[in-house]
């Protein structure tokens, strides 16, 4: 996913991805666990999603001015 279109997304959005990846993440590391999951190089590349979605997050956090505000 390219960053341009990280930005596209609204806040809601980027969170429901970051949960879809991760959770995409966990079941093909279950799935390589048993030896059915041939793509191993695709891990790296969803750690790499989440963190952009992280650090999109984060910027726009610190955009709003709500860094340590609860």
């Amino acid at each position: 996913m390219a960053d341009d279109s990280l930005a596209k997304m609204t806040d809601e959005e980027l969170i429901n991805r970051r949960t879809q990846t991760q959770d995409e993440m966990a079941a093909a590391k279950m799935k390589a666990k048993f030896g059915q999951f041939k793509k191993t190089t695709e891990f790296p590349k969803m750690r790499k999603e989440v963190a952009r979605i992280n650090t999109a997050l984060r910027q726009r956090e610190i955009a709003k001015g709500t860094v340590g505000k609860p």
